[in-house]
């Protein structure tokens, strides 16, 4: 807001308008200040109204033109709430809305209105300005030694690999010998290059190097660390550990030892060498025994060398087929092998599912031989005992029976309304209907608007750039370009909530899925059993229990949105409230009392003279 403020402040002076150097804002301007710039730009609008240049004194007139000035404002096209009190008693913020809208009005400087802004001081500084910056873009640059002497000492920038001086931390161990070297002999920095004028470029190159090493670890930390679901230094010790690895298997091959151990420093591979020794089955072996052949023994002629070598190719191929024979035989067996398992398995769990029905058969039997040794006393006890069942599916019957009737009238009146979704939906749809008219007409409004923004800047790049507003069109733009970055994250804003909304609904659909299954499953093992049925009362009892909390988290929701809004209208008021000066008020309340009983005393006098006369 004060670079706006400062853009009409500057308007204000450009068009001659007297203000005090003190003010730079909206807010340092006085009350009959505004009014009076009010007054200023609609006279720099349109000279031709009536309208004075400052206000007067008399409230009343005050008043009056103030609403006139008003009504004026309004038939230029102004949309915010405008009237007399905005003037005669300006709020800051409405201020601002005014004058910007005014200052937008204002009409572009032609003939002897350039004449005159050529003439004012603040455009001609301006303009001198514009020309000590096109002289200084023309000019080449040249660093400030090589200006003041005339190219005496030009030289150019080279670099050296630097040492540092840096030591691992406790955790990862230090090195004893390391911190004796950079104790005892590592030069500084500034002594490592050779000429004193690469100490620098050395530094930043150095640095630069660092820089880049430790960004292509975030990135590739980024890429493919945050997926393997370790800390970054798990993930770097892994990686460690998978290049020590591949180096030790490098060397087994090379080697051709299988209980070859990494070494941990070169002596120690140097000495694993010499005591191993090449294998004769590697690469490397084959060419040492072959050059080691070479030089000692006889030479071959090339006839004798072409034999050994065929000899050798049908060897090897021999051996290569026994080989794939070998491992055919091996692959048929364990596909017997896995196919036999199976079997065997599906074989066990057929013998568990007899065995747990002899075992059912056994108990049953056991219990109905345990009975027949007192058979009459038993059997008029399941007599009993299925006399009661009887009496007790009889009472479940007549339960049912009230608890059905009602379920009944709930399932009809439900079936009722699903059959009259369609009429409801059916103005429903009109309106998606007239929506998307609404959607399309405001699509082409958006394409009107933006035609004629095009419009109005191709308009506005052919005007002349040596205007008096040239100074804060700039500062306009910037504001544009804020304005569009900030619409961008509200549109990112909005997206993030329309996706949270949908995944709100895809989780309420899913629990309200999962909970229509659970009840089906216990309401069928209520029937059957007591525990199941006190379970199947807990379970509605929650559900109910968490709607009931759902429903006061959203009206919770309700309620501190309510809260906020409420707020900022208080706020909005207190600005309001603020901005009136109660002391004037009452001035401007007294002044207009003692108006008005003057105008009664000059009536009251009128009409004695009349009856006189």
């Amino acid at each position: 807001m004060e670079e706006v403020d400062e853009i009409i402040v500057h308007s204000l002076r450009s068009i001659g308008f007297q203000l005090d150097d003190e003010v730079k804002s909206i807010k340092q301007l006085k009350t009959d200040d505004v009014a009076n710039a009010v007054l200023a730009l609609v006279k720099a609008i349109d000279p031709s109204q009536p309208f004075p240049r400052s206000l007067p004194r008399q409230m009343s007139q005050k008043v009056n033109i103030c609403s006139e000035v008003a009504q004026y404002i309004k038939g230029l096209g102004y949309k915010g709430d405008l009237g007399y009190h905005e003037l005669v008693y300006p709020n800051e913020a409405t201020t601002r809305q005014i004058l910007r809208f005014l200052m937008n009005e204002l009409p572009e400087p032609e003939g002897e209105n350039d004449s005159q802004a050529l003439q004012d001081p603040v455009t001609a500084f301006n303009k001198s300005i514009k020309a000590e910056l096109q002289a200084a873009m023309k000019e080449v640059w040249a660093p400030t030694p090589v200006r003041r002497q005339n190219y005496a000492e030009v030289y150019r920038l080279t670099t050296v690999p630097l040492r540092s001086a840096y030591i691992p931390g406790p955790k990862s161990g230090r090195n004893a010998g390391l911190e004796a070297y950079i104790r005892d002999h590592l030069p500084f920095i500034t002594q490592q290059p050779n000429q004193r004028q690469d100490v620098v470029p050395s530094i930043l190159e150095h640095n630069l190097s660092a820089y880049a090493e430790e960004k292509e670890r975030e990135e590739e930390w980024s890429k493919i660390g945050v997926d393997s679901g370790v800390n970054p230094f798990e993930y770097k010790r892994r990686k460690q550990d998978g290049i020590n690895k591949a180096m030790a298997e490098a060397l087994r091959d090379s080697v051709g030892a299988a209980s070859f151990k990494v070494p941990e420093s070169l002596a120690d591979i140097l000495a694993a060498l010499e005591t191993t020794g090449p294998n004769k089955n590697t690469k490397f072996g084959r060419e040492v025994a072959i050059r080691d052949k070479q030089e000692t023994g006889p030479k071959e002629s090339d006839e004798e060398l072409e034999k050994r070598r065929t000899s050798e190719i049908e060897e090897l191929d021999a051996l290569l087929a026994r080989c794939k024979a070998e491992v055919e035989k091996y692959e048929k067996a364990i596909a017997t092998f896995i196919a036999n398992i199976r079997q065997t398995e599906a074989d066990m769990l057929t013998e568990d599912a007899k065995k747990k029905e002899l075992q059912d058969k056994y108990v049953v039997m056991k219990k109905t031989f345990d009975l027949l040794p007192d058979a009459e006393n038993n059997i008029k006890q399941l007599q009993q005992i299925s006399a009661a069942s009887a009496q007790r599916l009889l009472e479940l019957a007549n339960e049912w029976e009230k608890h059905r009737v009602p379920l009944l009238d709930e399932y009809r009146e439900l079936r009722d309304k699903n059959r009259n979704k369609k009429d409801e939906c059916a103005p429903k749809l009109e309106e998606i209907k007239k929506m998307r008219l609404q959607m399309r007409t405001l699509a082409d409004d958006i394409k009107k608007k933006n035609e004629t923004y095009k419009e109005l800047l191709e308009y506005y790049k052919n005007l002349p750039k040596e205007v008096s507003r040239a100074v804060y069109t700039r500062r306009i733009l910037d504001i544009v370009k804020n304005v569009k970055k900030q619409k961008v994250e509200i549109n990112k804003v909005l997206i993030d909530m329309r996706n949270l909304m949908k995944e709100i609904t895809l989780i309420s659909d899913t629990l309200a899925r999962s909970y229509a299954v659970t009840d089906n499953q216990m309401f069928a093992d209520a029937k059957k059993d007591e525990t199941s049925k006190m379970a199947y009362k807990d379970l509605v009892a929650m559900d109910t229990s968490f709607k009931k909390l759902v429903q006061m988290l959203e009206e919770t929701g309700d309620t501190r949105n309510g809260i906020m809004e409420l707020e900022i209208k208080i706020e909005q008021l207190k600005g309001r409230v603020d901005s009136l000066n109660m002391e004037r008020l009452e001035k401007d309340l007294a002044l207009m009392k003692g108006e008005n009983a003057k105008l009664v005393k000059q009536i009251k006098s009128a009409r004695l003279n009349k009856i006189v006369e």
